[in-house]
């Protein structure tokens, strides 16, 4: 792996390094000039080289004219290390200043990039105000130290830099002294850090072409169907439909790949803005609309007594029906507000917490809390509980181990490797691919009226993980899974239809039957009709964002 695009802490490390070496030299040796030459000498090759890779890597990975999320990353690291390399040009106030600010913003930007493998976008806040409890955080570990490092040695700089530079600061002004300031806030201004925060947060006016009233259609009161399908929907965790494609991941998933020959599977569910974490990927999926509170009066969203209430779901409209709504998922209830989605919207909830004691032993945890082995095992168990009583029923199904920043193998399942077994990810992908396939043949095997159907969806595209080098050379293939697996009903084929995660829901509903074509924002991929995709292109996100205010009602 290349400098500058896999080790970018040790390069900032370096600068850091590098900076307080010099400050140390300098109020040491600030009478013998042959070292400060020496020392600039040293400095000014370390930041070429440094430059050489940073330009490099975006020369490689820029094939097009966009941006891509790596490249962006690089272009922080370039930013910071010219600040750097101006104050020490101009050692003054307001350099300094500046400095540190170039600094907050360089050790914000990896942090998000490395927790969402894009940057700074809508979950971080939204995270912010649900809070991280029932998060991984063990599983951050590394980059928990990363911060941890940056930091200690950031403040080290900034205390250095204050007393050898700009106490020692003379009175004496040059015009030329004030252009590296005047460079230094230009270079501020560009940080890409600043960019993502002004396209999470920025306001788009609602175009008349595509207004909010004419693309949402609320639920119609109670929805009826006679025919009573059992459903069973599994989010795998970041398993996006790329790792099936045998020409980048051969031979990765294949037990997915030959189900999606058996299934209708839609190959273009795009990411769009307010669907792109696991409760948002749920949610949208669910209720067809984006999830945003990023600009709600009250903040903190874990106080809120429900979630999204005041907006029906597939839940809702089964529940409505008849059905018998169980979510289930290895991970603590509270996370990101999960527990208060899912009871809101007509589902009983199984978790970490109320999950049968048998499955629980120590072993068959991971960060992130139970495997999915068990889990699944779990799930089995009450497919056959419900099967049992007369009264259709949902099950849906959240997986973890295929969680960003690494993923967790089973310890049941070890030895089953891809290809050498070096890469954790795609281990653990593997491994996934093996565990929702077994399930679905015993769901299959348990199924003897043939009359319950299996959707296989991502929550989301993954995020930073031990594959996005590979994942960011092929943006143009990177979309959601979703698979309706009913071979009885529904005949096998891929449908091209551009799409996205609002779609889902509905979708799944006019499949068990419902006379259903739209809901939410999403429309029925059955129906002829264009859904918000399709009818706006790569405006979408724009689009989304443009209804913001509209968001709201639902959470009142």
């Amino acid at each position: 792996n290349k400098l500058g695009q896999d080790t970018p802490t040790f390069l900032i490390y370096s600068l850091h390094f590098l900076l307080i070496m010099f400050s140390i030299s300098v109020a040491v040796f600030q009478k013998k000039i042959r070292y400060k030459k020496l020392i600039y000498s040293i400095l000014s090759v370390f930041y070429a080289c440094f430059l050489y890779l940073q330009i490099s890597s975006i020369i490689e990975n820029e094939t097009t004219l966009r941006i891509i999320t790596h490249t962006k990353l690089n272009i922080s690291y370039i930013l910071f290390s010219l600040v750097c390399f101006l104050l020490l040009i101009n050692r003054g106030k307001p350099a300094f200043y500046f400095w540190l600010i170039a600094g907050v913003q360089s050790i914000l930007y990896y942090l998000s990039f490395n927790l969402t493998g894009t940057g700074f976008n809508e979950s971080i806040p939204f995270h912010l105000k649900t809070g991280i409890k029932g998060a991984g955080i063990g599983d951050f570990y590394k980059l928990i130290i990363d911060i941890s490092l940056l930091v200690a040695l950031f403040v080290f700089s900034a205390f250095f830099c204050f007393k050898n530079f700009i106490k020692k600061e003379t009175k004496q002004k040059t015009i030329n002294a004030k252009i590296p300031v005047f460079l230094m806030l230009v270079l501020l201004v560009f940080n890409p850090l600043n960019y993502d925060i002004y396209q999470t947060y920025k306001v788009v006016d609602e175009d008349p072409k595509f207004l909010f009233k004419d693309n949402y259609q609320p639920p119609k009161q109670p929805v009826k169907n006679e025919t009573k399908y059992n459903l069973v929907w599994i989010y795998a965790e970041a398993f996006e439909r790329i790792y099936l494609n045998q020409d980048i991941f051969p031979d990765l998933a294949p037990n997915l790949a030959q189900l999606e020959k058996e299934s209708l599977s839609f190959s273009n569910v795009h990411q769009v803005w307010g669907t792109g974490w696991t409760i948002a990927g749920i949610a949208s999926s669910q209720c067809g609309v984006p999830l945003y509170a990023v600009g709600r009066e009250n903040n903190d969203l874990d106080q809120l007594p429900s979630f999204l209430p005041k907006i029906k779901g597939v839940g809702n409209i089964l529940a409505e029906d008849g059905y018998k709504n169980i979510f289930i998922q290895g991970s603590p209830k509270a996370f990101a507000g999960n527990d208060k989605f899912l009871e809101s919207h007509g589902f009983q909830m199984f978790s970490l917490e109320n999950i049968d004691e048998k499955y629980k032993t120590p072993r068959n945890f991971s960060r992130w809390g139970l495997n999915d082995d068990k889990t699944l095992e779990f799930a089995k168990a009450k497919y056959k509980e419900l099967k049992s009583k007369n009264q259709p029923f949902s099950i849906m199904i959240s997986t973890i181990n295929t969680h960003s920043p690494r993923g967790f193998v089973p310890p049941d399942f070890k030895k089953k490797k891809y290809k050498n077994g070096q890469n954790v990810t795609l281990n653990a992908l593997h491994v996934s691919d093996y565990l929702i396939s077994e399930f679905i043949n015993e769901i299959k095997k348990l199924d003897t009226e043939k009359n319950t159907m299996i959707v296989i969806s991502s929550d989301h595209l993954t995020m930073r993980n031990m594959v996005s080098e590979t994942l960011e050379r092929h943006p143009d293939l990177r979309r959601n899974l979703f698979m309706i697996h009913f071979p009885n009903k529904i005949s096998p084929r891929i449908s091209e239809r551009n799409t996205s995660s609002l779609d889902e829901g509905v979708t799944v509903l006019n499949a068990m039957g419902y006379p259903l074509e739209r809901f939410g924002l999403g429309v029925s991929l059955f129906s002829n009709e264009k859904n918000l995709k399709e009818k706006t292109q790569n405006k979408t996100d724009d689009i989304l964002k443009s209804w913001k205010k509209y968001y709201f009602q639902f959470w009142e």
